[in-house]
């Protein structure tokens, strides 16, 4: 009787661990969705980043469709020049499909 009262115990921990994991993930996922939905209708958009050293990064970003040069700091930000527009490559959909790949490649590796 003892086994059987802490199968049905084990059982129960077990669903409850995986109500809360799924409910994290739920609440993740809006989260995300709703910063998303935040950032894409700003005027302002980073385009892109590259890190040149710890802490000190290189952006260029996009301020009401002119795309500047940037150079940040953890304490500070500094304007360094205009870009022409025609000049820089852009590729839209690194962004926007990366996790879900991410996620596919995953979902794959599983159904093998």
């Amino acid at each position: 009787m003892d086994i059987f009262v802490s199968v049905v115990s084990m059982i129960f921990m077990l669903v409850v661990f995986l109500v809360v994991l799924y409910g994290a993930y739920i609440a993740s996922k809006t989260l995300a969705n709703m910063q998303y939905g935040k950032n894409t209708k700003k005027n302002i958009k980073i385009i892109e980043s590259v890190a040149i050293s710890q802490g000190k990064m290189l952006q260029i970003i996009e301020v009401s469709g002119e795309h500047l040069l940037i150079g940040s700091t953890k304490d500070s930000m500094t304007y360094i020049k205009t870009l022409d527009r025609d000049k820089i490559v852009v590729d839209e959909d690194r962004f926007e499909n990366h996790f879900t790949k991410y996620l596919k490649k995953q979902k794959d590796k599983v159904g093998k």
